[in-house]
């Protein structure tokens, strides 16, 4: 018997169980909307938190100098140690493996003057690779700090966006001039807003950054709080941090063994955290929703065990006229991968309307937005496969293994 002939035949008997085929495509449809939307959630959940993280940097180390604690050279331990920002570009020349580096001197609450509106923000000297570091990038018609800026200790700066909101309103930025501590500085970009969930100071929105240079010479600070880096490859991290305390120790005298001597960050592992946190909580959604899906699949099995039961007659003769026990199987087989797949369609259909809705309709930003990404459609089709074939192959295996004199001398189990 041919596929199309099987279905038609299979379409037909199914309605003599219109009520137990209804809840069996209904309970298939339910299960795969349940798995695709808390599969989708997961994801939403997972890339608005990701996103938040990366708002610091992707891949950085942040470093503060802190004290020895062994002794070198004669000298004692419990030192503290000083760097000031011209040695943080030496580590990019003495390490080829180091992509870049940024020191950081900062200016705490300082008033950024305009006009007669004044905002307390936190001032960092930097370099213009800080930008790249830190994902701190210009809206359009701005610029972050340059290399012409460190060279000729320019007296620019480039604040975040709420304070560019608090100083100017809707009101044009750049080009105009603010003071902080009595010295005007040109604006020449504001902060494009971004997500950001982790800081060491406070929010960039609340930041503004003068060129390292520009704040050693105007407001006499010399040494840095801390600086960024970041390896060109991630693998290779471990060894540019041991490299890091090799040169440092040769520039400011201490042990490099010393690892006191640094008070690392290394914004890689909060990744990984993120990566292996929300994997887990996808896997247990995902359990949620196939428990839900396989109750749909206990359904299409009972439905395939009557359908044996009423057609034991019929697989006799077919059986008796040649049909071999894995044409019968294929049959029924099939038959529940058929049943699966129109309730799995009508789950799609369903989740894919929610999650565009919900895409539309403001909903709470931790808890992202809901995507059917290539990743959770795959997922669902592979369940979907699995369970149909569960629900099928043992109502299959039950009819190919029946005796055909018995079916036929017996019409029935």
């Amino acid at each position: 018997m041919g596929v199309l002939p099987s279905l038609v035949l299979f379409a037909r008997d199914l309605r003599t169980q219109k009520l137990r085929t209804f809840l069996a495509l209904l309970g298939i449809t339910w299960g795969t909307t349940a798995v695709v939307l808390l599969l989708a959630f997961g994801v939403g959940v997972k890339r608005y938190h990701s996103r938040r993280m990366h708002g610091l940097g992707d891949g950085i180390i942040i470093a503060w100098p802190m004290r020895t604690s062994l002794s070198f050279e004669g000298l004692p331990k419990g030192r503290r140690i000083r760097v000031r920002a011209e040695d943080v570009p030496k580590l990019g020349s003495e390490i080829p493996e180091l992509e870049a580096a940024s020191p950081e001197i900062p200016l705490w609450g300082q008033p950024i003057v305009h006009g007669g509106h004044d905002y307390r923000a936190y001032v960092g000297g930097v370099y213009p690779c800080f930008s790249d570091l830190r994902h701190i990038y210009p809206q359009a018609g701005g610029r972050f700090i340059n290399e012409q800026d460190i060279e000729n200790r320019h007296r620019v700066i480039f604040i975040g966006d709420h304070i560019k909101q608090e100083l100017f309103g809707n009101a044009q930025a750049v080009g105009e001039t603010v003071f902080v501590q009595g010295t005007g500085f040109t604006i020449v970009g504001v902060l494009r807003p971004k997500q950001q969930s982790s800081t060491y100071y406070g929010e960039d929105r609340r930041a503004a950054y003068i060129p390292a240079s520009t704040m050693t010479s105007v407001f006499g600070y010399h040494y840095i709080a801390h600086f960024i880096y970041r390896a060109r490859d991630p693998r290779q991290q471990s060894f540019v941090t041991q490299r890091v305390y090799q040169v440092l120790s040769k520039i400011c005298g201490f042990d490099p063994a010393d690892r006191e001597t640094l008070m690392l960050w290394d914004t890689s592992e909060a990744n990984k955290f993120i990566f292996y946190f929300f994997n887990g909580f996808n896997t247990l959604l995902g359990l949620c929703g196939i428990f839900t899906l396989l109750v749909g699949g206990i359904a299409v099995a009972n439905i395939m065990y009557l359908l044996v039961g009423q057609k034991t007659a019929e697989i006799g003769i077919q059986m008796a006229v040649g049909a071999k026990p894995r044409h019968i199987l294929m049959q029924f087989l099939l038959q529940a991968l058929m049943l699966v797949a129109a309730g799995g369609l009508a789950g799609f259909l369903i989740s894919w309307v929610l999650t565009a809705i919900m895409g539309i309709v403001p909903l709470p930003e931790q808890i992202g937005v809901p995507e059917m990404s290539p990743i959770v459609c795959f997922v669902t089709v592979i369940l979907l496969g699995g369970i149909g074939l569960l629900a099928g192959y043992f109502p299959a295996r039950r009819a190919a293994s029946q005796d055909p004199v018995r079916c036929l001398g017996f019409g029935g189990l």
